[in-house]
């Protein structure tokens, strides 16, 4: 789980280069693909197994977002990239949305290791 934390981390440092070089749609799917990681992570560690990007998003909302433990459809936030045409300012809006779910990952992460102990 924490390699795929890695992994989302690599994709945000991706996507921090892309637009350094205005390659603004480069930036975003890796934006994207940090998210879908990290969230599989998040999912992996309460015993959801999924392996597709569809899938991921969709038991992302069913296991947190409908419990309440992520505050708003996390489908819908990742899913905007396909609605708002790639330019520089929503390359980095989103980079920022990739970064805060990392965060809110490793919090969680975090918190429900000191709840097993």
């Amino acid at each position: 789980m924490a390699t795929l934390i890695l992994d989302g981390e690599e994709k945000i440092a991706a996507s921090e280069e892309c637009l350094a070089n205005n390659k603004w749609a480069d930036g975003i799917y890796n934006s994207y693909a940090a998210q879908i990681h990290t969230a599989k992570a998040l999912l992996l560690q309460n015993g959801v197994q999924c392996n597709t990007q569809h899938g991921i998003l969709k038991d992302f909302d069913v296991n947190f977002t409908d419990k309440g433990l992520y505050p708003t459809s996390f489908k819908a936030a990742v899913m905007r990239m396909n609605d708002v045409p790639a330019s520089e300012e929503f390359a980095n809006e989103y980079l920022q949305q990739a970064k805060s779910f990392i965060e809110f990952a490793k919090v969680f992460r975090e918190q429900s290791v000191l709840a097993e102990k």
